[in-house]
């Protein structure tokens, strides 16, 4: 998704993040078989837990900003699957017509009219692009990443 974004800043909706340690000093979470003071039986734990507020920085309320000519060469405005520039071939084909099921959130094709100069000498044009709140709700809603 990253390709077609205009901002790399963080945008979007998180619903839930992973993480993960590796039992040694530097970790980011413990292994829940470890007795303390000793090594652990599993030195690689992945941890999951719902999202808070700030995990992809400032705040969630930012929808991302996509470049509109990136959406429209995979098909259509808002049309996130099927991208030519992502290759699916190593999914399996059962997994792979939920990963082309998979829908932006939301998705408000706009233009925006950029201003360069000032007073008489000001020129105008106008950029397509296309206003997205990202989440990993597919269309059948049974699919949950």
């Amino acid at each position: 998704m990253g390709s077609v974004l205009k901002s790399k800043k963080p945008c979007g909706l998180c619903s839930y993040k992973q993480s993960c340690g590796f039992g040694g000093a530097v970790k980011c979470n413990q292994s829940p078989l470890a007795v303390e003071g000793t090594r652990p039986f599993l030195p690689f734990y992945v941890a999951e837990r719902v999202c808070s507020e700030k995990d992809l920085g400032k705040s969630q309320v930012d929808s991302c900003v996509v470049d509109y000519d990136a959406l429209m060469a995979n098909g259509k405005e808002c049309q996130l699957w099927p991208s030519n520039k992502v290759d699916l071939s190593d999914i399996e084909p059962a997994f792979r017509e939920h990963v082309y099921n998979l829908n932006w959130y939301t998705c408000l094709p706009q233009n925006r009219k950029l201003r360069k100069g000032r007073g008489k000498n000001a020129k105008f044009r106008t950029e397509k692009y296309a206003d997205v709140v990202v989440s990993h709700s597919a269309e059948s809603k049974n699919l949950q990443m």
